[in-house]
C-alpha cells in the first residue's frame, strides 16, 4: 500500500488516538470474554476511532483487485472520497468500473434512523457501508478506511488480507466542532493535515482560521505572514469539504490584530476603530466579502472579537460609549451576514463582566467587559440572533454562567 503518514506531527497524534481506542477497545474485549463462554483465543478487534457502539469481530476477508465502488447519486461524494482513497493505497489502477471486490455505499433510512448512524460489514469479495444519511455515509467511509489501515492487514498471493468486522456507530451529539487556530501556519500543506485527521475523527464541523495569511484584491499588501493565495485557501476548503467535513469561517473582526488584517486609520490601538463610521465601507465589509468568497457558502462565520482590552480601554478614556460602540459593530456585521444567508459567531469575554460571578455566585469564566474597557452593557443590546461562543478554559461540572 502506498499510503504513508505525511509529518511527524500527525503521528504523534494518531499515536495517542490508537492507544486510547486500543485502550478502550481491550476493555470491550475483556468485559465480552468475561460475560461469555467465547474461547480465550478470540480474535482482536481492530482499531477504528473514535471507538463504535457495536463492533464485532467476522470472518477475516480478503480484498482483490480492482475494486468497484458502487453508490446512488446522493452519496456521491463520500463514494468519491473513498476511490481517491482506495487509489492512493492500492495505485490509480485499483478502482473501476468493475471489479473483483464490491463496496457498496447505499442510505438505508429504514433500519438506520438516527442521524450520522452507518453500518460497516465485511463479507467475501463484497463490502457494505450503509448509512441513514450523507454525513454517516462519510463516516462509514472513514471508518472503514481505517480498517484498510490495520496493523493485521497482511499481502497474501491471493490478494490484502483484513479482518472482518460488523460495525454499528452514531454520535451522541450531531453538533463537533474544532477550530484551527492556523493565523501563523507556515505552508497549507500544515491545514491540510489537520483537516484529514479530524475527518478520520469525525468531527462534523471545522473553523479554519487563516489569519491575515490570504491575499485579497481589496489590498494585497495588507496580507502577512506565508501569503496564501485566495485559490490555494479555496481548495483547502474544498478538500475539507470533500472529506465530509462542514467549515465554519472565521476572521478576527474586532482586536487580536496580531491575528487580523490591519490597514490604518481603520486599525489602531490594539483593535479595529469601530467609532469611525467609514471603517465599514473601505475595510471591514470588503475584507469579509473576498473570505466569504473563500470559504464558500457556510452556515456559521465566526468574527472572533474576544480580547479587545486594548481598544476599548483606549475608547473608554476618549469617552465614547465602549458598550454602545460594541453593540453597534455586533449589529453591523451581524446584518451584512444575514442578508447573505450566514449566521454570526462571536466569542463571549467582552459581554461578561467579572461582577457576574458574584451575582450569580459561581464561576464564569473570561470576563473582559468590565472596567476600564466598559463594554459589558452590549449583551443586553446585540441582536438575539448572534450566537454566543462561550469558551472556559476548566472543566466543570456545571457552567451556572450559562443558566
Amino acid at each position: 500500500m502506498r499510503r504513508t503518514l505525511k509529518c511527524s506531527v500527525a503521528l504523534a497524534i494518531l499515536a495517542l488516538v490508537v492507544s486510547v481506542a486500543k485502550f478502550a477497545q481491550s476493555n470491550l474485549v475483556r468485559k465480552a470474554d468475561a460475560n461469555s463462554n467465547a474461547p480465550k483465543t478470540a480474535k482482536i478487534l481492530p482499531v477504528v476511532f473514535p471507538p463504535p457502539r457495536k463492533l464485532e469481530r467476522a470472518e477475516d476477508w480478503t480484498l482483490h483487485l480492482p475494486i468497484q465502488v458502487k453508490a446512488p447519486k446522493e452519496l456521491e461524494a463520500p463514494a468519491n472520497l473513498l476511490k481517491r482513497e482506495l487509489a492512493e493505497m492500492f495505485g490509480e489502477k485499483a478502482v473501476g468500473d468493475k471489479g473483483a471486490t464490491v463496496i457498496s455505499l447505499e442510505l438505508d433510512k429504514r433500519n438506520l434512523s438516527r442521524e450520522e448512524e452507518y453500518v460497516v460489514e465485511t463479507g467475501t469479495n463484497k463490502v457494505n457501508l450503509r448509512a441513514h444519511d450523507l454525513q454517516g455515509a462519510f463516516w462509514a467511509v472513514h471508518s472503514f478506511l481505517q480498517l484498510l489501515s490495520s496493523p493485521s492487514a497482511k499481502l497474501t498471493p491471493n490478494g490484502w488480507q483484513f479482518p472482518g468486522i460488523r460495525l454499528h456507530d452514531y454520535p451522541q451529539s450531531n453538533f463537533r466542532a474544532f477550530m484551527i487556530q492556523g493565523a501563523w501556519a507556515s505552508d497549507i500543506e500544515a491545514f491540510r493535515i489537520t483537516v484529514e485527521l479530524l475527518a478520520r475523527l469525525k468531527v462534523r464541523c471545522v473553523a479554519i482560521e487563516f489569519g491575515p495569511q490570504v491575499v485579497l484584491d481589496f489590498d494585497p499588501t495588507i496580507a502577512r505572514g506565508a501569503r496564501f493565495s485566495k485559490s490555494q485557501a479555496k481548495a483547502l476548503i474544498d478538500y475539507a469539504r470533500s472529506l465530509g467535513l462542514e467549515p465554519i469561517g472565521y476572521l478576527n473582526l474586532l482586536g487580536h490584530l496580531e491575528r487580523a488584517y490591519q490597514k490604518p486609520p481603520y486599525t489602531e490601538h490594539g483593535g479595529i476603530m469601530v467609532q469611525n463610521e467609514e471603517v465599514y465601507e473601505r475595510f471591514v465589509f470588503p475584507i469579509l466579502t473576498e473570505m466569504l468568497e473563500v470559504y464558500g457558502q457556510v452556515k456559521w462565520f465566526h468574527c472572533g472579537m474576544d480580547e479587545a482590552w486594548e481598544l476599548f480601554e483606549w475608547l473608554s478614556k476618549q469617552g465614547y460609549d465602549s458598550a454602545g460602540l460594541l453593540a453597534r459593530h455586533i449589529a453591523k456585521v451581524n446584518e451584512f451576514l444575514k442578508q447573505r444567508g450566514v449566521k454570526m459567531v462571536i466569542w463571549h469575554d467582552m459581554l461578561f463582566s467579572p461582577d457576574l460571578a458574584k451575582e450569580i455566585g459561581g464561576p464564569i469564566g473570561p470576563a473582559n467587559g468590565g472596567p476600564p474597557q466598559n463594554t459589558a452593557k452590549a449583551l443586553e443590546l446585540i441582536p438575539k440572533d448572534v450566537v454566543l461562543n462561550y469558551w472556559f478554559y476548566d472543566p466543570l461540572a456545571s457552567y451556572p454562567a450559562l443558566d
